[in-house]
Formats: structure tokens, sequence, C-alpha cells
């Protein structure tokens, strides 16, 4: 049975020995033990940047072609310095196998920043942290994703300036690394730069898939943005397809539904289209679960707004409700339509 798989990533060997040693290595397992049944094959080796480089490959692929597949790649990513590589069997917009590839060998450079990755998640120890990838920077400037988590942590030290430089260096060295664009996105709109916001991530979403978690983080960023800028035809379309998907259970986003629906139904109140507005402000009211702060009241009384305009009775009672709950605006109308 086929199953679609994707590979996207990169694996960098540091210098042209140990690249050519690796492409030999590969060429001699590929035609001898895997006989060529992988996904990948010699075209994605990069003489240039010493590696391997695969920006995105959709393949359908049996269980064995995907199992040569990890193999491999675990195998050459012993001799890597930097890089990741992440391969995704999915069906239907699900993941069934998740494989996430890294070196791990005794290399200062890889060892240093696997334990400024470990301690970066422990609060008080982004300093530790960052020296650590100042460390591995100095001894391998192309270590992207170096300068994406060094660009982290200067965003959350708020050091924005030294942010937006790392996530620019590590995206020149590596143009696929979703992260990189999407923190900058988010400093951006600290700065109320909405449109560079945009641009970013515009290219979060490019870079990244469906079933990843941060497509949608900028995706429903996005909306936010193209609000502020008044662009609400395009906030709207990012809008309902964050509020129409299904969220796994682990999922952060899945907190934000709630939110998307509730911003949505406003945006098409907006524009005019008052019975879809009802139909998302009604999931709004109705979901009990969520990460927003918008009050209930609130969020009744622009269904109740919906109802009204869209010729729809028990708005007058969604008014009252909504008073009751404590929105002055709700109280204001409801005194008018006395």
């Amino acid at each position: 049975m086929l199953t679609k798989t994707i590979v996207q990533g990169r694996l960098n060997f540091g210098n042209k020995k140990s690249y050519d040693k690796c492409m030999k290595m590969f060429l001699h397992r590929f035609e001898n033990f895997y006989k060529a049944d992988l996904v990948f094959d010699e075209e994605y080796f990069d003489e240039e940047a010493f590696g391997i480089n695969i920006p995105r490959l959709v393949k359908p692929v049996g269980a064995k072609t995907w199992k040569n597949s990890v193999s491999l790649l675990e195998y050459l990513a012993q001799f890597a310095v930097s890089g990741k590589m992440e391969l995704f069997m999915t069906e239907s917009g699900k993941v069934l196998k998740y494989s996430l590839i890294e070196p791990t060998n005794d290399k200062v450079v890889v060892q240093n920043f696997l334990k400024a990755k470990e301690i970066a998640l422990q609060k008080g120890k982004e300093k530790e942290a960052q020296q650590l990838l100042d460390e591995v920077i100095v001894k391998f400037d192309k270590h992207a994703h170096a300068y994406e988590k060094r660009g982290y942590l200067h965003y959350v030290l708020e050091n924005y300036d030294d942010a937006i430089e790392d996530f620019s260096s590590s995206i020149t060295i590596d143009e696929n690394i979703a992260e990189a664009y999407y923190y900058r996105a988010k400093i951006y709109v600290i700065q109320k730069n909405y449109q560079k916001a945009v641009d970013d991530l515009e290219m979060t979403i490019k870079k990244s898939l469906a079933v990843q978690d941060i497509y949608w983080q900028a995706r429903f960023l996005k909306s936010k943005c193209h609000i502020k800028l008044e662009q609400y035809e395009k906030a709207a379309v990012d809008l309902k397809l964050f509020s129409n998907r299904n969220f796994t259970a682990d999922s952060e986003n899945k907190t934000k539904v709630r939110e998307a629906h509730y911003r949505y139904g406003k945006l098409l109140l907006e524009m005019e289209k008052n019975e879809e507005a009802l139909e998302a402000l009604n999931v709004a009211v109705d979901m009990e679960e969520g990460s927003d702060s918008i009050p209930l009241g609130e969020r009744i009384y622009y269904r109740g707004i919906a109802k009204q305009k869209s010729g729809k009775k028990g708005y007058i009672g969604d008014f009252k409700t909504a008073t009751e709950l404590g929105f002055v605006a709700a109280e204001e109308l409801t005194q008018e339509i006395k």
C-alpha cells in the first residue's frame, strides 16, 4: 500500500572532505543495500553547500521505502555538523508516521547545539544557552539552526534588534526554516510593522506544512495583521481556514478555535455576510473551551447583531443576556430598543 510521504530539510557535512565521503557511502548503500528503494536519490546532494538539501519532496511510498529512507538518513546524519530532516507519512491530513533526524555525533559543534536546545527550554537559562550557541556559530558560521535558536532566545529576552539580525542570518543560510520567519514576524507585530509581518508569515506558511502547528499559528497571526491593515477579505480567508481545521487535542491551536470563529464572525458582519456571520458566532458562543479572554457577553452581543441583521428571531434576548453579563454596548442597545 502506497501512502503520501513528505520529506523536507537539510544536512550539512561542513567541508568537501566529509561531503565526498558521505556521497560515496550514500551511493554504495543506495545501490547495494537499498536497491534504489528510497524516497530520495543523489540529485538532492548539494556539492557547493557540502550537504543534502531537500526543500520539499512529496511521494507516494510503501512501508519498506519509508524504513529504508529513515535508516539511510539517520546513518548520514552521523557525519553531519548541522541541519535536520523531517519525514511525514500522511493520510487525509493526518500524520501516520513522523521522523525527525538530526546530527547526534560527538563533534563539539553538534554537542554544544544539542545542549543549548535542551537548556533553552529551562526558564532562567537563556543566557547560558546563548553562550553555547555563540560557540557553535564561532566554530561553524553556516549553522542556520543555531542562528534561529539564538534569535529565539533574543526574542524571549526582548532583545529584538539582535533577534531580527539572527533570524535574518538563519534565513540567508537556509531559506527553508519556517521558525525564523515566524518569530521575526512576531517581532514586527510588536513593532506594529504589520506589512513586514504579513510578508514573513506568508513565508512561514510556504515553508511549513499544513500538518504542522506552526503553519496554522502563522495563519492565525496573519489574520490579525490583515485586520490591522484593514485587509478584511484576506483576514477572512485565513480565519475561515483556521476555523474549519480539525486540530488534534494536544495542539496549541485548538485553544484558539473559539477566538477564530468570533473574529471571523465579526469580519463577516463588516462584509455584510450576515447569515455566515451568525453561523460563526453561534460556534463562538457555544464553544466552552478557549484560551482567549473575550467575554461571553461580548460574543453573545455580536451574535445578537448577526441575528438582527439576518432577520432572525432572538436578537433582543441576546442583547438582554449580554447586558446581564455586563457588556456595556449591549446595555446601551437594549435601552434603545425599549
